[in-house]
């Protein structure tokens, strides 16, 4: 995917933690209304490759729950490793 495999989340956490950051949010992408023809049609022209994989994630204007899932227990255990605060309130 564009910017959410582990490398870039982990370099995101990392240079978070460097700028000592108070917290973060992570979120996944959501394509509401207009917003999915226009990020397929950026998807088709410059990252063809990757469009059958969005297909299958984007069902609806939002990730598949298992896509969710992992997302979020991936950014969660970044933070924990790097020290970084998830958010206003700390989950814990």
């Amino acid at each position: 995917f564009i910017s959410d495999s582990d490398e870039e989340l982990e370099e995101m956490t990392k240079t978070a933690k460097r700028l000592q950051v108070d917290y973060v949010f992570f979120g996944t992408l959501t394509l509401q209304g207009e917003s999915r023809n226009l990020y397929f049609r950026v998807l088709r022209k410059n990252f063809p490759q990757l469009v059958e994989k969005y297909r299958r994630i984007y069902v609806k204007w939002y990730p598949l729950k298992k896509y969710c899932n992992a997302f979020y227990r991936k950014t969660y255990s970044l933070c924990k490793k790097y020290n970084v605060k998830i958010g206003i309130i700390e989950l814990k």
